[in-house]
């Protein structure tokens, strides 16, 4: 199976994850919810997701939303 970044998403709790996902040329969601790695994420500040959601639930709504 070929998985298409520009039609998948990165859902992650901190900064490094959002990184990764534009990385991979995917979509990134940051959740609110979860401890996050505030050790690393001073190094990505100018770091922006594609979208923001309060938690996991709402992640899934926008990955459902979007696609």
């Amino acid at each position: 199976m070929n998985i298409d970044p520009r039609k998948s998403f990165m859902i992650g709790d901190a900064l490094i994850d959002i990184v990764t996902g534009k990385k991979a040329h995917t979509r990134t969601i940051l959740v609110k919810t979860g401890p996050g790695h505030s050790r690393l994420d001073k190094f990505y500040q100018r770091t922006k997701p594609n979208f923001v959601a309060k938690n996991l639930l709402v992640a899934a709504r926008i990955v459902k939303k979007v696609k």
